[in-house]
């Protein structure tokens, strides 16, 4: 225990001793505005001086160097540990370079890249009302493709967009060059892209975008771009209905003005299912629309005089419902919605009569 005590400590002080010396590089070769700076930084001839930095930094590597002397053993080990790692990068990127050049005859599309702070119909060549169709990787472009097949128009506007994921460090954070931005791999996917595109014989235009958050990030889009529709693929991990709850919290948690905008989730078979992100008129079954007028019909001879509407008929439910949680009544309403709920589940779950 002693000794992997050691090999612990040997790993946390050196990282943080490297970190420490990565973030006081930073601060001169990127030194933009950022959210949070270590103070004591006086400007010395016109250049700022890092002084707190310095200082922790230097704490640090003391005490890494104390460490290196006073615990033989996890030096040892932990440096022994590093050299093989090291080693086995090396060669995994040789290997990747070797691989690289030999798959160079892979035609890959080029593109010109056109750097925007925030992405807006203007700077993507969009009218507002396009689809916006997010996309992660060239082995599942199936919802796009049944976008496409759907769009009748040429003129219909699709904008594919690739969201690259990024992690908020503790410090030294910058933008993302272009570079880093459309690397390889978005050079690969939107080649893909252009391919199903030129296929289905509809015109695509190309976006890339970083955000902390996937959905916030594609939400955030589609406000920008003044989306109508939003087209992604179902989730591996959970049902559809899961997926696009979690789509609407997300965004629910968004700043006003939030406008309408329509949610299509295709499942690999091509089946679909679309949802209605922000407030917005239910879709009834013929079902529930013969409710509907049944309690209007008997209601409408029970009141003779009075002008009432079917509209009427669900503004009063549901102003009832909002009263009864107003007064303490939550539990009960709740109970009894789940209980409706799992009468539909089982009447859908029913066979039908004469099977």
């Amino acid at each position: 225990m002693t000794f992997l005590g050691n090999l612990y400590a040997f790993g946390v002080i050196w990282s943080f001793s490297m970190k420490g010396i990565a973030v006081l590089v930073l601060r001169y070769t990127h030194p933009q505005d950022r959210e949070y700076r270590v103070p004591l930084n006086p400007v010395i001839f016109g250049r700022e001086i890092p002084i707190g930095l310095g200082l922790i930094t230097l704490v640090l590597l003391a005490i890494a160097v104390i460490n290196l002397f006073t615990k033989p053993e996890a030096t040892i080990a932990g440096m022994t540990f590093s050299i093989l790692l090291f080693t086995v990068f090396e060669f995994s990127e040789h290997r990747m370079h070797v691989h690289q050049a030999g798959a160079a005859h892979v035609e890959l599309d080029q593109f010109n890249l056109t750097k925007e702070a925030e992405l807006s119909p203007t700077s993507v060549g969009v009218r507002p009302g396009n689809i916006l169709v997010p996309v992660s990787t060239y082995y599942a472009l199936y919802h796009l493709e049944a976008a496409m097949r759907r769009v009748r128009s040429r003129d219909a506007e699709i904008v594919v967009l690739h969201m690259r994921l990024l992690r908020r460090a503790a410090s030294g954070e910058y933008d993302l060059a272009p570079d880093q931005l459309f690397s390889t791999i978005e050079q690969l996917l939107f080649t893909k892209v252009l391919a199903v595109a030129e296929k289905e014989g509809k015109p695509v235009r190309l976006a890339v975008a970083a955000a902390n958050d996937l959905w916030e990030g594609i939400l955030r889009t589609a406000v920008n771009l003044e989306s109508s529709t939003i087209v992604v693929g179902s989730s591996s991990k959970m049902p559809v209905a899961e997926q696009a709850r979690e789509i609407g919290l997300a965004w629910e948690r968004m700043p006003e003005p939030r406008p309408r905008v329509t949610l299509e989730i295709f499942t690999p078979s091509g089946q679909e299912q679309i949802f209605y992100l922000g407030p917005h008129a239910p879709r009834l079954t013929p079902k529930e629309i013969d409710l509907l007028h049944k309690v209007w019909l008997e209601l409408s001879d029970k009141l003779p005089g009075e002008e009432v509407h079917h509209h009427d008929i669900i503004h009063f439910a549901l102003a009832e419902v909002e009263r009864e949680i107003a007064q303490g009544q939550g539990d009960a309403v709740l109970e009894r919605l789940r209980d409706h709920l799992l009468e539909i589940k089982d009447r859908r779950s029913d066979p039908p009569a004469g099977s």
